[in-house]
C-alpha cells in the first residue's frame, strides 16, 4: 500500500509539472502575440483583449491550485440553480449576441440545490464559456434540470462541433484552450468531486456536446459526509 501511495504522489506530482509547462506555455504564446501587435501597431483594444487571456490564464492557475488541496472544504446550503444560470447568461450577454447563439433555459428561478455557491458557479461559468468559444453563429446552449430520488442533474447542452475525448478532457490538469475546452471542465470535474457529485461529458462529432452535474440530494450527502 505505501509504494501505491508513493506511485500515486508522484503520477501527481507529474501531472502538475506538465500542467505548469502548459499554462506558461499558453501565457508565452499570449505574450508573444501581443509583442507582434505592439510592432505592427495594432488597436490597443486589440491588446487589451489578450491582455484579458493572460489575465484569465493566471486565474485559472490560482483556482485549479486551491481546488488541487484534498483538504478543502465546500461551503454547502441551499441555493437557486435557476438564479446562478441567468447570472451567468448576463455575463456572457455581449459574446452570445456577437455570435447570435441562441440561449435555451428551461430552469425555474425556484429550482434549488444544495452546493457552494461560489464554486458551483465558477464551474457552470467555465463550461458555459467553453461552449460559447465552441460554437459556430447561431449556435444554441440549452439548460435543464432533471432529478432522480438520489440526485439533481443540470444539463447544459450545445451543438457545436462535438467529438470531445471525455476521459481526455476532465484529466485535473488539461489544457487545450486552442480548441476552446480548457483547463475549465477539469476545474468544474474537482468541483463536483469535492461536492461527492460528479461530472459527466457527452460529446459527438458533428451533434454538440452534453455536460452533466450530477448534485446529490441533501439526504445522500447526509450519508456521505
Amino acid at each position: 500500500k505505501h509504494k501505491h501511495d508513493l506511485k500515486v504522489k508522484e503520477n501527481e506530482k507529474n501531472e502538475l509539472i506538465e500542467y505548469q509547462e502548459n499554462m506558461m506555455h499558453e501565457i508565452k504564446n499570449e505574450l508573444a502575440i501581443i509583442n507582434l501587435q505592439i510592432q505592427s501597431k495594432s488597436s490597443y483594444q486589440d491588446v487589451i483583449v489578450e491582455l484579458e487571456k493572460i489575465d484569465y490564464l493566471v486565474n485559472m492557475y490560482l483556482k485549479v491550485a486551491k481546488l488541487s488541496n484534498s483538504k478543502m472544504l465546500m461551503q454547502l446550503k441551499p441555493i437557486s440553480i435557476g438564479e446562478i444560470i441567468e447570472t451567468i447568461i448576463y455575463d456572457y450577454q455581449l459574446q452570445i449576441s456577437e455570435k447570435n447563439i441562441r440561449i435555451d433555459n428551461l430552469i425555474d428561478s425556484a429550482e434549488i440545490i444544495w452546493a457552494d455557491s461560489f464554486w458551483t458557479s465558477h464551474a457552470i461559468s467555465n463550461v458555459v464559456s467553453n461552449s460559447i468559444n465552441c460554437l459556430h453563429n447561431n449556435g444554441i446552449i440549452k439548460f435543464l434540470v432533471e432529478e432522480n430520488e438520489y440526485y439533481k442533474d443540470l444539463i447544459i447542452e450545445d451543438d457545436g462541433p462535438g467529438g470531445l475525448a471525455s476521459e481526455k478532457v476532465l484529466e485535473r490538469y488539461f489544457t487545450n484552450s486552442n480548441k476552446g475546452y480548457g483547463i475549465g471542465l477539469s476545474l468544474a470535474s474537482k468541483v463536483m468531486e469535492l461536492h461527492h457529485g460528479s461530472l459527466n461529458i457527452v460529446s459527438s462529432e458533428e451533434k454538440g456536446t452534453k455536460v452533466i452535474f450530477h448534485f446529490p440530494k441533501l439526504k445522500v450527502k447526509e450519508k456521505i459526509l
